[in-house]
């Protein structure tokens, strides 16, 4: 997408995947790097941000989710 006089930069994310089709890593258009590592039952485990934010994924025995706690960097 451009801007309305067609000025700025085109934008663009680019997605890689893990050996079982899961969303490894989402680079946005500013470059930076979002990050997801999956538990043994394929539920999102945890995720780093561009800035470095870890967040940590909860789930109930069941596997619903119950939490998401946030490590600032």
């Amino acid at each position: 997408m451009d801007d309305a006089v067609g000025t700025d930069a085109p934008r663009t994310t680019a997605y890689t995947y893990d050996n079982r089709s899961r969303v490894y890593t989402v680079t946005d258009p500013e470059r930076g790097v979002t990050r997801a590592e999956y538990d043994q039952f394929g539920e999102v485990a945890w995720l780093i941000n561009p800035v470095g934010s870890v967040f940590t994924y909860i789930y109930t025995e069941t596997r619903h989710q119950l939490a998401i706690t946030e490590l600032l960097r």
